[in-house]
């Protein structure tokens, strides 16, 4: 089964979080940054 867009969405901006914690947990401050950008330009 196709899940809808906001469900598909959601699991893209979660996945994101979890990258942007990750990178921030281990001290690659630049790498987190680009991503977090990426994901508040989904969440707009």
């Amino acid at each position: 089964m196709i899940d809808n867009p906001e469900e598909q969405l959601q699991r893209v901006v979660n996945r994101l979080r979890k990258v942007v914690e990750d990178y921030s947990a281990q001290r690659q401050f630049e790498s987190a940054a680009f991503w977090g950008d990426k994901l508040l330009s989904l969440n707009r």
